[in-house]
């Protein structure tokens, strides 16, 4: 029905209402992705920063990856450094790979927190534990959002932790982290040594010049 009235709005020349109409219907749509969209056509980022908040924390999960990058790039606009590394963390720990970890970086070098990420992020792919809940943490950004990391996750994350080591030209790490995979229990087990998709290939093909052995 909202979906309709909004419809109706547009077409009678009535858009400006139309933002009141999603904040009035939030309850029981849910739709604060919508919400958000017409409130940063507005121009408004303080406010669109509000309802991406309120968002991830009370909307679908359909919508929370689309919802942080509208809130990394409000957080751009509005030049908070801090809050975009905080949302590009909160995206790498939502789903954690390479490229994601690399943004990840380069958000944190803008920010100037690029040590202490770093070393947060490489201790959590091995122990699973989120950086804020270590007991000596060095986690320098705000906490956005409710983190929780997957139950299909499995740490230690010898393949992201490799393919890290690997983009880093850290060849020893690399090795040392694949030789981890043959243990029962952690990620890319040894049954799959040797074949195809063998992360070893890729491995001995980058180290074998410095590490022959």
């Amino acid at each position: 029905l909202s979906g309709l009235l909004e419809k109706a709005l547009r077409f009678s020349g009535r858009g400006s209402e139309i933002i009141d109409l999603k904040k009035k219907a939030i309850a029981k749509t849910g739709d604060y992705l919508s919400l958000v969209k017409e409130v940063i056509a507005e121009g408004d980022m303080k406010e669109a920063r509000v309802g991406c908040v309120r968002g991830l924390k009370e909307g679908g999960a359909g919508d929370a990856g689309e919802l942080r990058e509208r809130m990394i790039d409000i957080s751009i606009r509005l030049g908070d450094k801090m809050d975009v590394c905080a949302y590009v963390a909160d995206q790498f720990f939502s789903r954690s790979n390479l490229r994601n970890y690399k943004e990840l970086i380069a958000s944190a070098d803008d920010a100037g927190v690029t040590d202490d990420v770093r070393m947060s992020i490489l201790k959590f792919l091995e122990t699973g534990v989120l950086p804020w809940k270590e007991k000596k943490n060095r986690w320098p950004l705000p906490i956005v959002g409710d983190v929780s990391v997957s139950e299909r996750e499995e740490f230690p994350n010898c393949w992201l932790l490799v393919e890290i080591a690997l983009d880093e030209n850290r060849l020893a790490d690399a090795v040392r982290f694949y030789h981890l995979q043959g243990t029962p229990g952690t990620r890319n087990h040894w049954w799959s040594r040797g074949t195809e998709g063998d992360q070893g290939w890729e491995v001995a093909e980058k180290v074998s010049k410095e590490l022959p052995e």
